[in-house]
């Protein structure tokens, strides 16, 4: 039985505590980085790249090992703690990728949510007819995307995560995709 979609992106940290996990960057030896796509989706094409214009909370691979310690040794029983350590943006995010592709970052173009709206619809419809389905709707990631969703650092103070360069492991993470192409 599937989690429900809310509980998705929590993580387990014993059986007191849980970190909601964001958007996390870094490297992982061995690991492709997750945000290979982003890459492969601004190079597939050559016109504007089109994204919606919300941000989302993002920590380092090391920030998260900072929380799960804390949560261990300072945690209290039930809680989740949403962790953050900075705020990106999908213009960013893609700003960055367009730079490290040899693209002009000001190709990127936020577009109204109802833009895209059909094509992510479309998108859950061929999935669904072939009997699959991603792990979260894509029509649900178009919402997600068009809006702030991030939490204040403040919520999990408790854990000591400390600050750390998210926009350089965002880079990091991408430039080594664009240094290590995926073999066909």
């Amino acid at each position: 039985m599937k989690a429900p979609a809310h509980r998705r992106n929590v993580v387990p940290v014993s059986r007191r505590e849980s970190l909601r996990l964001p958007y996390i960057f870094g490297l992982v030896a061995g690991q492709r980085p997750l945000w290979q796509f982003v890459l492969d989706r601004i190079a597939a094409g050559t016109g504007p790249v089109a994204v919606l214009g919300g941000t989302t909370s993002a920590v380092t691979a090391r920030q998260v090992a900072q929380a799960a310690v804390g949560a261990m040794e300072n945690g209290t029983h039930g809680t989740a703690y949403p962790i953050n350590g900075y705020d990106l943006s999908y213009v960013e995010l893609n700003q960055i990728a367009c730079r490290l592709l040899g693209r002009d970052p000001e190709d990127v173009k936020v577009v109204p949510l109802e833009a895209v709206l059909p094509a992510y619809e479309a998108v859950d419809a061929q999935t669904a007819a072939a009997g699959l389905e991603h792990g979260v709707p894509v029509v649900h990631t178009a919402y997600f995307q068009s809006r702030e969703a991030v939490s204040d650092p403040a919520e999990t103070a408790v854990l000591g995560v400390r600050p750390d360069d998210i926009p350089a492991a965002v880079e990091e993470s991408l430039r080594w995709c664009v240094e290590n192409p995926v073999e066909a």
